[in-house]
């Protein structure tokens, strides 16, 4: 049992390459665009600044000019174009939750096969998520409306449903059975359960870790669900959690005395002259 992300991800991550190349160099490559796109746009942002004063001046023309024909504005064509908008807007929700499921599914059961050594074809991971579709469809939406709810009522506990849950399309993926979304989420938890900072090292690992952290992030959790599972399955004791899941708390710790220490040298230097 490896209790340590950091060598926990990285095997995994070999493994997969060494497995499946063909699924890594494609993640690799969408990870390498979706870098580029999302570095174009930010340049784009900056390089097209936006005159707030003028919109201002317009929109206060645009309402006054509009003001005067607001009588005639048909209220039952307002009402049909929000509703069409709003059934499109719902249509494009479903489509993308239906593609991020097929995805996630189909990811994380390549991930699982390269634990195991073996290397899956498109069509193989396509057959393994069509079967399980739905299963993981629901659950995935009564996950993220857990999270959803524990985040908007206190902070901490959404983020632990969030690690909770971490491992749900694994456990689906994994499970050849047509066992219910209630059993999975119950499967989930049981799995992580006494575990959660291991979740919490993977999650870190992956986020620290520049263009390839999603790629490690899934093959390690895939590698955590198949220690975990196997462990419980046979109900061995697992060995202590190791120092290094906790490295991103030490991260976040060091961060906020950073601030803190950047602010308290503001707090000095401004205090003379305020005195003054």
């Amino acid at each position: 049992y490896d209790s340590s992300p950091l060598s926990l991800a990285f095997n995994a991550f070999v493994k997969f390459f060494n497995t499946n190349v063909g699924w890594a160099i494609a993640l690799l490559a969408l990870s390498a665009l979706s870098f580029i796109w999302q570095l174009f746009s930010n340049l784009i942002q900056l390089a097209v600044p936006t005159d707030s004063s003028t919109s201002t001046g317009s929109s206060s023309a645009d309402m006054l000019s509009s003001s005067g024909s607001a009588s005639d504005v048909n209220v039952a064509a307002i009402l049909m174009i929000v509703f069409g908008v709003i059934i499109i807007a719902l249509f494009v929700i479903a489509i993308a939750s239906a593609i991020s499921t097929y995805i996630s599914g189909m990811l994380s059961y390549v991930a699982l096969q390269s634990e195991e050594g073996k290397s899956i074809s498109f069509s193989e991971a396509w057959e393994a998520t069509s079967k399980r579709f739905w299963r993981l469809y629901l659950a995935s939406l009564l996950a993220g409306l857990k999270i959803f709810g524990w985040t908007l009522l206190f902070i901490i506990p959404g983020i632990i449903a969030s690690l909770r849950y971490k491992l749900l399309p694994y456990v689906i993926m994994a499970d050849s059975e047509t066992s219910g979304v209630g059993s999975s989420h119950e499967s989930t938890k049981q799995l992580v359960k006494g575990r959660l900072m291991e979740v919490f090292g993977i999650a870190t690992v992956a986020s620290i870790v520049p263009f390839v952290g999603s790629l490690v992030g899934l093959t390690g959790n895939a590698a955590l669900f198949s220690q975990l599972k196997t462990y419980n399955d046979a109900k061995l004791e697992k060995p202590k959690v190791h120092w290094l899941n906790y490295l991103g708390l030490i991260l976040i710790g060091v961060l906020v005395l950073f601030l803190m220490m950047i602010g308290l040298i503001i707090l000095l230097l401004l205090l003379p002259a305020t005195l003054k």
